[in-house]
Order: structure tokens, then sequence, then C-alpha cells
């Protein structure tokens, strides 16, 4: 029994109502605030798709874009379209903002699937397939037909992109043992120029005096107040965590200062000063707050003075001579400056 003109209408009518109703435009949302420019994402996949993200049928995109010490972090949370439909996750890590912004995009274009027009295009085509007769070739025709040569499959090279150096400045409070005649607490300051590969450090730390005595079991002997002061350099390699917001990073350089002291309980006080030369070992972790420019920093050192300086006082004894290995502990605060 052949369907009616009028009953196939009313059928393909009903069938397009029902794709529209279904049919979403494609959403792409940012968390707020983002350390990158957002708005270069939607204009990539429209330029990529060449329509608007309004003219497009398609999933809904939550992005959240984070800063963490190895550059960018970059999630990207999908609600397809369809209640059967199975939500899905992405994560993506970048060095900089560009080349986190260029994945992002290239991420939802291809979970977005072909453009409409070569959608429609490929659909037209195989229904005119579908529609010729079939036509068997003959036995001569295949004899004599040659095969098109494979044409060689042609790559573009990609950009190379190179990473800028990332700036930072700290701060941090040292737990000192060894250097001067009682456990001490100072302060650290410095920068840092940082690439992915490898981080380069400046810094200064100031260990307020300490009092040793010649008889250290009798605080009224005579004795001597003794203070440091450092700068140093550090040549520091990450380490690779699974941790997105955890690095772990292994330091070494040296540093150069000046152990000064000062006589106390004798008759005659008199001050003197030595020279503070050590090789340095860092072991660090950092801990990225999320979405922001600042950091927690932990490190715990070990220094090698490569010589040892005795205090000591003219006629009485000696008072302080630093440890062979300095143990070191500090806890700060880590800005990054940019980019």
């Amino acid at each position: 029994m052949g369907i009616s003109a009028s009953r196939a209408a009313c059928v393909v009518a009903l069938v397009a109502s029902g794709i529209s109703a279904t049919a979403r435009a494609l959403e792409i949302e940012f968390a707020e605030p983002a350390p990158c420019n957002v708005e270069e994402v939607s204009f990539r996949v429209e330029r990529a798709l060449a329509r608007p993200l309004g003219n497009i049928d398609g999933p809904r995109f939550r992005v959240n874009i984070e800063r963490n010490p190895g550059g960018f972090l970059g999630r990207v949370d999908i609600s397809p379209i369809g209640t059967a439909a199975t939500p899905g996750q992405r994560r993506l890590v970048a060095s900089s903002c560009d080349e986190l912004i260029d994945t992002l995009a290239l991420t939802i274009v291809l979970a977005v699937g072909p453009r409409p027009e070569a959608q429609a295009a490929s659909d037209e085509r195989a229904l005119l397939r579908s529609t010729e007769p079939e036509q068997t070739p003959s036995p001569a025709a295949l004899a004599t037909a040659e095969m098109p040569a494979a044409e060689p499959a042609r790559t573009e090279p990609s950009p190379q992109r190179t990473a800028g150096p990332r700036v930072g400045a700290f701060g941090a409070m040292v737990g000192d043992t060894g250097s001067l005649p009682a456990l001490s607490v100072g302060i650290a300051l410095g920068f840092s120029v940082a690439w992915p590969a490898v981080e380069f450090r400046a810094l200064g730390t100031f260990l307020p005096s300490k009092e040793g005595f010649v008889a250290p079991s009798d605080p009224a002997s005579p004795g001597a107040e003794i203070g440091l002061v450092t700068a140093g350099v550090l040549a520091c390699m990450p380490f690779a965590t699974n941790a997105a917001a955890v690095a772990l990073s292994a330091c070494a350089g040296w540093e150069l200062g000046r152990l000064s002291g000062r006589g106390t309980g004798v008759d005659v006080s008199r001050s003197s000063t030595a020279l503070w030369s050590a090789a340095r070992a860092d072991l660090g972790a950092r801990w990225a707050f999320p979405g922001h420019w600042l950091g927690l920093e932990l490190a715990l050192t070990a220094v090698a003075p490569i010589s040892q300086d005795e205090f000591v006082l003219r006629d009485i004894g000696s008072v302080h001579e630093p440890a062979n290995v300095v143990g070191r502990a500090s806890l700060g605060l880590r800005i990054d400056l940019g980019p």
C-alpha cells in the first residue's frame, strides 16, 4: 500500500520538528577569574568551524583555567546533547597561555565534530550514490583500467613555540642549625627566572646574632654574639609529579657571606668578621593556590662551608666553630610576576 503525498509531507514535518527540538546551540562557559584571555578560545573555534557559535549545534562546554608551577592547567567539562549521553571531561596542561588557548580550541572543535556544510555535502553524495543504478564494468575494462597513483600524504610543519621565562619573587622564614652557636631563625628573600626545564635563583639570607660561651654549660662565662649574612645563586631542575598543583625541584649552588662576632662578658669587647663561603644543595616543594599567582614553598637545605673559621676570645678560649654540614629548613610564599 503506498503513502499519499500529504501523509508523507506530514511525516517529514514531524521528523524535522523533532530534530530541531533536540538541537542545541554550542555553548562555551568560562570559570572566573581566568589567567588567560578566554575570548580568544571562542574566536578560534568560530574560525575553525566557519560559523558563529549560535549557529552551531553542539554540547555545552565549561572551561576552568588555572595557573600552576609548570605553566597553566585547563579542565573542560562536556555536557553532550541528549539525556542518554554521558558527560565527559578533558584535562590539558601547557607552558603558556597561547599554547593552552590553541589546545582548548582544538579540543572543542574535535568534540563538536565535522562542520555542518561538510556533513550536509557528505549526506547529499551518499543519497545520490544510493539512487544511481549500479554499473558492473566489463572484464576488458577491468583488465585495462589503471589504478590511480597514491598521492603522498602532505604534512604541514607545526609551528615551534618557545615558552618565555617566568619571573617570580619569594620570601621565607629560615631555621638554621650549625651556622651559629645556637639554633637560629632568620629570613630569606630572592627572585627567580624559570623555564619549563630549568630555574635560576638569586637569594639573600639573614640570621640574627646568637650568643655562645667559652663554657657552654655556664652562661655567666665569657662569650660572643655571632651573626651571619649571605648571598647565593642556585640552579634548579624540576621533577615530574602526578599532582597538577605541586612541583618538586632539586637545586645546587653556592653562597658567599660574612660571619660577624662581638665579645661578651669580657673587660674589653672586640669585634671581628670571617668570610663565609659554602656549597649548597636544596630540595624544594611548591604548591600553587588554584587560579592565583600566589604559591607556598617548602625547602630543605644542606650547606657545607669550605672553611670553618673559629671565633676565639684572646687568652680565654674558643667560643664557636661552624659545623662541617649546616642544616636549614624554610617555609615561605612565592609570587609569580609573569608572563
